[in-house]
């Protein structure tokens, strides 16, 4: 279904004056990707919340999950004219937003998607086709189940985020000395304020911070698992087709989920 050219007129002129409302003409950042300073990080942060009450960090998406269900043509003013000032990278991550998207169940989308898109909490990962294709085969931690939670131990290295993350999410194993390593691994959220996370960082040569996680019995929720128990090798590549510029699914597989999410959360 077309959208009026009045709407798209005034939808633009809605963005450009609340962008003109709320971030200052003198305002000045690093160069992208860059470190910022707390302040400069404060104030992202809030920027990043008064979108998401708009559902703009995501204009596309459905309501339910913190988007603003815009069509095509009026999501792609709000991020043009997002893409005008000259502002950091939003903490959003489309890489983990379409694993959760694929992967997760309906309550675990409304609770980490929404939570994001909104503006709440920052996740970060360093699951992706940077670190090589042998990453996904090659993983440190190890996560024990033990009743309803995992117990998790090892370091993730090299998790890049400009803003703390109240999150990462991480790519370990699960079934220590299985005969195909690829099929021991799965995907999991972990709260980096649990007891047993500490950190390390080092600065790179692009001015950016890199932050090694320490992990000794932190203990994760079983429902903080993304994907089955084994599943996260498949997670990854999806993260990795997104990264390479793909849609993480083919046509069918995204019809069918998109059929059970309105299902679930916009019955008739």
């Amino acid at each position: 279904m077309s959208t009026p050219d009045f709407d798209l007129n005034m939808l633009r002129s809605q963005v450009r004056e609340w962008l003109r409302e709320n971030v200052p003409e003198d305002l000045q950042f690093p160069q992208r990707d860059a470190d910022l300073t707390k302040d400069q990080r404060d104030w992202v942060i809030g920027l990043r919340q008064k979108m998401g009450v708009k559902g703009w960090l995501a204009p596309g998406w459905p309501v339910y999950f913190g988007g603003a269900n815009l069509p095509p043509a009026a999501a792609a003013i709000v991020q043009e004219e997002l893409r005008s000032y000259r502002l950091p990278r939003f903490p959003l991550h489309p890489t983990w937003l379409t694993a959760v998207r694929v992967w997760g169940t309906e309550e675990q989308k409304g609770l980490w998607l929404a939570r994001t898109l909104r503006g709440g909490i920052t996740v970060a990962h360093n699951i992706g086709e940077n670190r090589g294709t042998a990453d996904i085969a090659t993983r440190s931690s190890v996560a024990a189940l033990d009743g309803e939670n995992y117990v998790l131990n090892g370091e993730e290295w090299y998790i890049p985020s400009q803003y703390p993350p109240d999150y990462i999410f991480l790519l370990v194993e699960t079934r220590s000395g299985g005969p195909r390593r690829r099929l021991n691994l799965s995907t999991m959220v972990v709260d980096v304020r649990s007891d047993g996370v500490t950190t390390r960082e080092r600065g790179t040569l692009m001015n950016t911070t890199e932050t090694n996680y320490i992990l000794e019995d932190v203990v994760v929720p079983l429902n903080q698992r993304i994907g089955a128990e084994g599943y996260g090798g498949l997670v990854a590549q999806t993260m990795v087709d997104v990264q390479s510029g793909g849609l993480g699914v083919g046509p069918d597989q995204q019809n069918e989920i998109e059929g059970r999410e309105r299902d679930f959360w916009a019955p008739n």
